[in-house]
């Protein structure tokens, strides 16, 4: 059977979670681990970054970064 696009975006979304920087990561870099909510590109990377609602608000807002797709959305901003 042939997955559909849907398909693999809920078990992308089932798995991934938030790749931003805690805030709790002083020394090192530590994920924030929450459920991830977006895809955001940033341009300083090839691939988007996971990052739960929180934090992709704030990196779409304020660090100039850009949905690719959003948990629930099927269509990839590219």
């Amino acid at each position: 059977m042939m997955m559909t696009t849907t398909d693999m975006w809920t078990q992308i979304w089932a798995i991934a979670c938030c790749e931003e920087a805690s805030p709790r990561s002083h020394d090192s870099y530590v994920a924030c681990g929450a459920p991830a909510a977006a895809l955001v590109h940033h341009g300083r990377r090839e691939r988007g970054y996971f990052m739960c609602a929180h934090h992709a608000d704030h990196n779409v807002l304020h660090r100039g970064g850009a949905y690719i797709v959003k948990k629930g959305e099927t269509e990839m901003n590219v």
